[in-house]
């Protein structure tokens, strides 16, 4: 409705506007007629006057003509006659022009009005008194336009009740024929606007306006099919995303599987070939009573080597929920470097821990140090000689250790042989080793990437061949309010 008003505002204003324009129009006009007749009704006066002041002043002179223009003068207030003598009528004074001057001495009249504003706008004629052609005075005759103020005042008073009137009729009927005409197909192409802001591409909106109004709900309808259908579209698109997705999750669960029973059947090939050639030998005879014993302790080593290979692929397949506790990570890095500087010791590795003295965190204290474990092995394993393998455990850039809430950020880098740059990608895939046959399973890495990512922390590598390894582990704080 709003629009409705400002457009019936604006018609009832262009029309007052032009109502306006024509009033002062028809004031002029009026005005100037009114003018115009007061001139010729004046100066027929001034001349009906001069012949009967001609006919009394033969008899007696100036004063005879005086007395007949005093005599008129009481006949009518509103008109007021004077005798010039013909001195007075050639002199300056009357501040005549030289034409007008030349025409009284011709025997013409002479009219113009004088004043430019009410109450002094007046008539004034001269009418020259001619007795046997020649000019003995004239007659003065001056009449008000008192009638100028009442006829501007009335054309006022009538243009501002015209416009009044108009700006009533147009607001009544804007409102009126804008209910019709605008507001209600506005309302309407709002709510299908609504409803296609909500989704609703549905039922095409009817407006038979036969106006913009009509094209622009077209266009709505036109849009809102185009939309309905790009939705369907998108919809099987995403259905047979969904589907594609599966399909490759189920082949990648199927190679990793395959991946899992190849290395495994690798794993387990050479131990179980062992274990039977020996039971053989031992069942046939052919081992000494002497060398029995070794025998024996080489069958118990196969079988605890394919004990343990199976108990690290059930580990991968099932990694447990972490058991989240408070614990302070300087004494998980800490109790790592002392299990394993033994066995570092024997290749003359020495391992370095820098860390802060306090490090809280929430979580699986014996899940984070397998992780500890398994990389700080994979380090040992990676050094052929003597050199460092660094422990680091710093909070992440920017947030104070002694906070609760970030994360933890743990190094361990060694001085060994690297990893090749297409073998990055694949470190933590389960049974990917790039050792000898029998010197590891290839599940360390797996099993250990699994509980970092239980914890909701991130583990990569970075490696140059011949220099060494750093892998980089982070580790979220949790609620770290208290500490055990």
């Amino acid at each position: 409705m709003r629009l409705s008003y400002k457009l019936s505002l604006g018609v009832g204003l262009s029309l007052a506007a032009a109502l306006g324009v024509e009033a002062v129009s028809t004031v002029q006009r009026a005005v100037a007629e009114y003018e115009t007749d007061l001139l010729s009704h004046t100066a027929q006066q001034a001349h009906a006057l001069s012949i009967s002041v001609a006919k009394l002043w033969l008899s007696f002179g100036d004063a005879g003509a005086i007395e007949v223009l005093g005599a008129a003068n009481d006949v009518s207030p509103e008109v007021r006659a004077h005798w010039v003598n013909l001195r007075t009528l050639l002199s300056s004074t009357l501040e005549l022009t030289d034409a007008e001057v030349g025409r009284l001495r011709q025997g013409l009249p002479v009219a113009r009005l004088v004043g430019l504003a009410a109450p002094e706008r007046a008539a004034v004629a001269f009418s020259p008194v001619v007795i046997d052609r020649d000019v003995y005075g004239a007659v003065q005759v001056s009449q008000l336009a008192v009638r100028r103020s009442e006829l501007i005042r009335w054309h006022a008073e009538r243009a501002l009740a015209t416009a009044a009137a108009l700006l009533v009729i147009a607001g009544v009927c804007g409102s009126l024929l804008g209910l019709r005409w605008v507001a209600r197909p506005v309302q309407r192409l709002v709510d299908k606007a609504a409803r296609l802001g909500k989704g609703d591409f549905g039922g095409d909106l009817e407006l038979a306006t036969r106006d913009e109004f009509e094209l622009l709900g077209t266009a709505l309808n036109d849009a809102s099919r185009e939309l309905g259908a790009s939705r369907e579209r998108l919809e099987r698109e995403t259905q047979a995303r969904l589907a594609a997705l599966d399909q490759v999750r189920r082949a990648d669960r199927l190679a990793a599987v395959g991946r899992i029973a190849a290395g495994l059947a690798h794993e387990l090939g050479t131990p179980i070939h062992v274990l039977s050639e020996r039971a053989k030998m031992a069942r046939q005879g052919e081992v000494e009573p002497e060398d029995l014993p070794r025998t024996l302790d080489i069958i118990i080593e196969q079988a605890a080597r394919i004990a343990s290979t199976i108990r690290q692929v059930l580990d991968l397949a099932r990694i447990e929920a972490p058991k989240r506790s408070r614990v302070n990570l300087r004494l998980l890095v800490d109790s790592t470097r002392e299990l394993l500087a033994p066995l570092a010791h024997k290749k003359s590795i020495e391992l370095v821990v820098d860390a802060p003295e306090r490090a809280p965190a929430e979580l699986d204290a014996g899940q984070i140090r397998q992780v500890l474990m398994n990389l700080v092995m994979n380090a040992i394993h990676a050094m052929p000689g003597p050199g460092q393998i660094w422990l680091r455990l710093r909070s992440t850039p920017g947030e104070p250790a002694a906070e609760g809430a970030g994360s933890w950020v743990i190094e361990v880098e060694d001085q060994g042989v690297g990893i090749a740059l297409e073998n990055l990608g694949r470190v933590f895939e389960p049974f990917f080793t790039t050792k000898a046959v029998g010197e590891g399973t290839g599940l360390g890495l797996s099993i250990a990437a699994g509980i970092v990512h239980e914890h909701g922390g991130s583990i990569s590598v970075d490696s140059v061949l011949g220099k060494g390894s750093k892998f980089q582990v982070r580790l979220p704080r949790g609620n770290t309010e208290a500490e055990t």
